[in-house]
């Protein structure tokens, strides 16, 4: 289940930090176009010391770009559907408050630009969410159903 937190966690931030910019915030924008190079080594650390040097403005948040802060994050809703030898069935987490994601640290970045691809891998030290879920499916051959609080603690995690 931690897997799934520290990977829900990291999705947001990137999705978060690209698909809700609505602003036009000078600093960020010129430090991004100074990536665009045709030389891919160059391109993919300087867009990996990009990701590192906004890590405190996404902690924060950006209100110029409708960026919300990341510490804490708090996400409406989240479901995990698993179709698997081991489990089948959907997890559903509910208002989620999330703490520790800002502190993650960028360990490798790759780019394919032909695929418009970005392959970022990412350590997140310590997160802890707060929240509720409903599970309803079977683990091996056992049905389960449950709902109610949750806490889940993650530590040391690579995404």
């Amino acid at each position: 289940m931690a897997v799934f937190f520290t990977i829900l966690c990291f999705v947001l931030i990137v999705f978060e930090a690209v698909s809700q910019v609505t602003g036009n915030p000078k600093e960020i924008v010129s430090k991004l176009d100074k990536c665009y190079n045709d030389d891919k080594t160059q391109l993919n650390k300087c867009l990996k010391d990009f990701f590192v040097e906004i890590r405190p403005h996404l902690a924060t948040g950006i209100k110029e770009m409708n960026v919300p802060p990341l510490d804490p994050m708090f996400v409406d809703r989240a479901d995990f559907p698993e179709d698997s030898a081991l489990v089948d069935g959907t997890a559903y987490f509910y208002n989620l408050t999330i703490h520790g994601v800002g502190n993650y640290g960028v360990t490798d970045l790759t780019t394919d630009i032909p695929k418009q691809i970005i392959h970022l891998k990412a350590s997140i030290p310590s997160a802890e969410a707060d929240g509720e879920y409903n599970f309803d499916g079977t683990l091996l051959v056992l049905p389960m159903k449950g709902q109610g609080k949750l806490n889940l603690q993650d530590r040391k995690s690579v995404v």
